[in-house]
């Protein structure tokens, strides 16, 4: 996407600074010498290459990859804070899909006095989520929904994670984001 156009006199009078890519932190450099090769670099993208992965992807997930990137528009990722990153996905596709579904639960969190937390809870304590950006779930990323079983005996718990072996570890079922997801838009949670 361009963020900035900026018209430079002088020499480069009819040359243009794009500055793009923000989704990489790079930005790319690109010197044009007409508003047509402008025009032109910006219709071969548009119409050749988000067209071309449309057509190489699967549209549903083309699709679903242009309504985040819609939503995340004009916020940077800080791969300091990708974890955090992680979680805000996984919120936004519930957000969604309680949305889409037009559920009267709600979508909150828990945290115990002790600190204990669980990133996100559905309905009355039905469906309780840890989010986890890790390639290899271990025990100790239970312990919040091992505190919160407690309390709660009767909720589904769930890890989701970067880990891509799904299995139960006691009451708590691993599941990888990518089969969450496809399991959340066609069974549901």
């Amino acid at each position: 996407m361009i963020e900035r156009i900026c018209h430079i006199d002088n020499e480069l009078e009819d040359s243009i600074f794009l500055f793009g890519a923000r989704q990489t932190g790079k930005s790319t450099f690109l010197r044009q010498k007409s508003h047509r090769r402008l025009s032109a670099y910006i219709d071969v993208y548009l119409k050749e290459e988000i067209k071309e992965e449309a057509l190489v992807r699967n549209l549903n997930t083309f699709q679903r990859f242009l309504e985040v990137a819609a939503l995340t528009d004009g916020e940077m990722i800080n791969n300091n804070n990708i974890a955090q990153d992680f979680e805000h996905l996984v919120i936004q596709e519930l957000r969604a899909w309680l949305s889409y579904k037009e559920s009267m639960e709600q979508l909150s969190y828990w945290r115990a006095y002790t600190g204990q937390e669980v990133d996100a809870v559905i309905g009355d304590a039905r469906v309780a989520i840890e989010i986890k950006s890790v390639e290899e779930v271990l025990p100790r990323h239970l312990k919040g929904l091992k505190t919160f079983a407690s309390d709660y005996p009767e909720s589904k718990l769930l890890i989701v994670s970067l880990d891509p072996i799904n299995r139960k570890m006691g009451d708590v079922e691993c599941i990888y984001i990518i089969d969450f997801f496809r399991r959340l838009w066609s069974e549901g949670i």
